[in-house]
């Protein structure tokens, strides 16, 4: 029966042991958050050129694990301290992906300086900054971001529309919606209501549902609503309603 070596805390001397087996152990090497590293991965750690780089290797293993995310964010900083460029990167997307913007920029800021003209890195700082309403720092960095993910127009759309520039906004979101952006489909469908084409309007909230939208389903309900084509509007506010858009439609306060 194959030895159970778990990390416990210290991750350098778990690694060391792992790395001076050279592959050859016969035990089974867990994390502290369970997570059972395959021999595929503990050769990987053996053969990797110094600490840093194995470090990361790991960290970025036990991150992609369903119950690894904190233990990997942990390790992630570990390889970081010990001067893995790769972890630097990885570790400002994994706490922008987490939702912890104030402390994910200065990693990413610190990952530009290793990487200037890395699109994915500007972006992701810029997104950071967009979540703290940093607008004038974030749209430095989401620009060059575009290049990388698309996506990023729709934050740097709101920059733009906060800044008063509803030219830039509108082709920003139209370019967006274009490309399938995730989002866009509803906030262009909204400029169109707004210039009073309803048609075309609901023809983008029905791009956005396919995509998944529940707001795209709300906002063609309240058009439909509004244009006294009931039957469809309820079964669209229904629709909205299981997609997860919360909202109160008419129908409801009617029947409240």
């Amino acid at each position: 029966m194959s030895e159970r070596i778990s990390t416990g805390k210290d991750y350098e001397a778990f690694l060391r042991r792992i790395r001076a087996k050279e592959g050859h152990n016969e035990g089974t090497y867990v994390t502290l958050s369970a997570v059972v590293l395959p021999r595929v991965l503990t050769a990987q750690l053996c053969s990797a050129k110094d600490m840093a780089t194995a470090m990361y290797i790991l960290g970025a293993y036990v991150w992609s694990e369903p119950t690894g995310e904190l233990e990997g964010l942990h390790i992630l900083r570990a390889s970081a301290d010990l001067g893995s460029v790769d972890a630097v990167r990885a570790l400002g997307d994994a706490l922008n992906w987490m939702g912890l913007y104030e402390e994910s920029i200065p990693v990413l800021e610190t990952a530009l300086q290793n990487e200037p003209h890395n699109a994915r890195l500007h972006g992701l700082l810029g997104l950071s900054m967009y979540e703290l309403h940093l607008d004038e720092d974030a749209q430095f960095h989401l620009r060059p971001g575009l290049q990388a993910d698309p996506s990023l127009a729709v934050p740097l759309a709101q920059i733009r529309r906060r800044a008063g520039d509803e030219s830039e906004y509108r082709d920003l979101i139209t370019e967006a919606a274009r490309l399938n952006v995730y989002g866009a489909h509803v906030l262009a469908g909204n400029l169109l209501a707004e210039q009073g084409d309803n048609d075309q309007a609901m023809e983008l909230y029905r791009l956005g549902i396919l995509s998944g939208d529940a707001h795209s389903a709300f906002n063609l309900a309240c058009l439909l609503y509004e244009a006294g084509r009931m039957e469809d509007a309820r079964q669209e506010f229904a629709l909205a309603r299981e997609m997860g858009d919360l909202r109160m439609s008419p129908f409801d306060q009617m029947d409240g």
